[in-house]
């Protein structure tokens, strides 16, 4: 019998292209594709994007490393620092060592480098920052004892030293059309914003973008004088600022500013987009409601606490901690604390007292209102609509309640016996070991759920209360897809895959 090499070549590459979406074992709806071997000579998981779609490790090869992302192998160099997943997870950055030379590394191309001798103690690598849609980087280049920050391949100035604008904030607008830093020069501090220098300050604090991207605010200091400085024009000076507050779109900004007000004690004032209030002997953070239009805080005259809503005084509020609005800002909900209890009071309704009373939250149409109800004996429940759940015990499961975008949905993590089971809309799912983040992952449309667990030694990720396959390893949280299907990455038996779990329309 005669055996045709060419025929057997062509059969076994119908069989890999039919094997490339593999459905798991446990699960028919789970598609799993190997991405890679996973590396057991000393490489390692460097990054995974946001939605843990994408995922960066290190393939060690005797003095060299080969950067792999998502199967795909990049360039080689002695050595792989700060791998930067773009916050779309389309675009991966980082910084390769080769000989005497950093290479700055965005897709896998070579797009500046510097000398090695600039990395000193106080000067060290600093993640490539990607503008929102990823088209953009910037990266901070240290020499010596100057840095100099590099935005899309174009250097600035040399600066003694170079801070992130705020922790956890970008340094792009959202829009990415503006690029600000905040730089030292000589003893003073100055604000870089699109590569034109600022007023000089001797210190300086946060700084955000608004979040069209038209408006930004940057609050510094100069001896005991602080400033709120917003698109470039100057408040009066302040003896103190705190408890800076921005809506959510970042077009309203309050804090609350300290003033010593002559022949007496030092006040307290809250300023609303540069427009003072009343004075008090104190203030707490204040409150702005989503769309800036309505603003709580509570304040301290005459020897007592009162909130201050919308302008107007509110004793009869008591010692309310916190108010809380809806996205809407059209109900208002707060705790008020009265004879050792908590009365939880939505739209002017009181409910029962409790032990205490926390989290409470509306839905994000606003028509939906939960919070948690801490009990004696260690336990807790969530009340949704005026209705309480069953109790469940304190510890594991101390996060808030989550609501589905629509806000039909109500989820939590609820611990029972030292397990974690979720709870959506009421109803327990199984009971894992331990489950993963604050609470689930709702699809946009608000119809399904998905989390990730432990089982034993082993993870799973459970979408709509059914347990998918499990892995020794999974790679951030899983993601909704544009398709409607669930993403993750997970590690099984040395193998990386991408794991793909179609819903299931209730």
């Amino acid at each position: 019998m005669t055996i045709n090499a060419n025929r057997i070549l062509f059969v076994t590459g119908l069989i890999l292209a039919a094997c490339a979406w593999l459905p798991a074992a446990t699960l028919p709806a789970v598609q799993e594709q190997q991405l890679g071997n996973w590396p057991t000579n000393g490489g390692g998981v460097i990054a995974a994007s946001q939605d843990g779609s994408h995922v960066a490790w290190t393939v060690k090869d005797g003095s060299t490393n080969t950067l792999v992302v998502d199967g795909k192998p990049q360039p080689i160099y002695q050595r792989y620092e700060y791998v930067t997943f773009s916050p779309d997870g389309k675009r991966v950055a980082s910084y390769g060592l080769k000989g005497d030379k950093w290479f700055m590394v965005v897709d896998g191309k070579e797009e500046w480098s510097f000398n090695v001798s600039g990395v000193v103690p106080g000067n060290p690598l600093m993640p490539v920052v990607f503008s929102a849609d990823g088209t953009r980087w910037a990266f901070m280049e240290p020499k010596g004892n100057v840095s100099a920050m590099v935005v899309d391949g174009k250097e600035g100035p040399d600066y003694g030293l170079i801070d992130d604008v705020q922790v956890n904030e970008p340094i792009f607008s959202p829009d990415g059309k503006h690029f600000a830093y905040i730089a030292h020069k000589g003893q003073k501090h100055v604000l870089v914003m699109d590569g034109v220098e600022g007023k000089e300050y001797e210190s300086s604090g946060q700084f955000v973008f608004s979040s069209d991207s038209q408006h930004w605010w940057y609050f510094p200091r100069n001896r005991w004088a602080w400033y709120m400085v917003a698109d470039g024009k100057e408040s009066p000076a302040y003896d103190d600022i705190s408890g800076i507050v921005f809506s959510a779109n970042k077009e309203v900004g309050a804090f609350a500013a300290t003033n010593f007000v002559a022949g007496k004690n030092m006040k307290k004032i809250l300023t609303t987009n540069g427009i003072e209030g009343p004075s008090f002997d104190d203030l707490d953070r204040p409150i702005l409601s989503n769309d800036g239009q309505r603003l709580a805080y509570r304040a301290f005259s005459n020897d007592r606490w009162i909130i201050v809503l919308d302008g107007k005084e509110h004793p009869e509020f008591g010692d309310s901690p916190r108010v809380i609005f809806s996205p809407d800002g059209k109900r208002m909900a707060y705790i008020k604390p009265q004879d050792g209890k908590f009365w939880a009071v939505v739209d002017g309704n009181v409910d029962t007292a409790f032990d205490n009373v926390r989290d409470v939250i509306f839905s994000p149409d606003g028509s939906g209102v939960a919070y948690v109800l801490n009990k004696n004996k260690g336990k807790y429940s969530v009340v949704f609509n005026g209705k309480e759940g069953m109790d469940y015990d304190q510890g594991g499961g101390n996060q808030p309640p989550i609501f589905s975008p629509d806000g039909k949905h109500l989820a939590f993590v609820g611990q029972k016996d030292g397990k974690y089971v979720m709870v959506v809309d009421g109803q327990g799912q199984a009971e894992y070991n331990l489950i993963y983040g604050r609470g689930p992952i709702f699809s946009a449309d608000g119809k399904h759920t998905a989390y990730s667990a432990a089982l034993g030694k082993k993870r799973v990720v459970v979408l709509d209360g059914n347990q998918g396959p499990e892995y020794n390893t999974i790679m951030g949280e899983p993601a909704f897809g544009p398709d409607g299907a669930l993403y993750y990455s997970a590690v099984r038996d040395n193998a990386l895959y991408r794991v793909k779990q179609p819903q299931v329309e209730q």
